[in-house]
């Protein structure tokens, strides 16, 4: 089914580039899903690679914690947790969201359109 292209036109459509706030949030989103996606897959590979089928007596321990547990698992939550800290902190933007309505219901509404004098 073709697309209808009047559906994404105008200065507010999703698709549109120059609304600050827009190209501020995807710009945090492909930051945020690459660096889960990251974490993601060293933690599933280094787990699996290191954490099955091993023999018993090559686990080493550290704190009392298996060594794969410890670098597969703590270690890339802890680096996830820095990097989001970091990320609150330093990298996303704080943009204007417009006025503020004087009501909940004046969302683009004219004042004679809502039945007012």
């Amino acid at each position: 089914m073709p697309r209808d292209s009047t559906t994404r036109t105008g200065s507010n459509a999703a698709g549109s580039n120059g609304d600050p706030l827009l190209r501020s949030a995807r710009r945090e989103a492909i930051v945020v899903f690459a660096l889960w996606l990251a974490a993601i897959v060293y933690t599933v590979g280094y787990s699996y690679t290191f954490g099955y089928d091993r023999p018993v007596e090559s686990i080493s321990y550290i704190y009392g914690v298996p060594d794969w547990v410890m670098w597969g698992i703590v270690l890339p939550w802890g680096v996830s947790t820095v990097a989001a800290i970091w990320f609150a902190w330093f990298f996303m933007t704080d943009e204007p969201l417009g006025d503020e309505c004087e009501r909940p219901d004046d969302f683009d509404v004219p004042r004679d359109a809502r039945g007012e004098p």
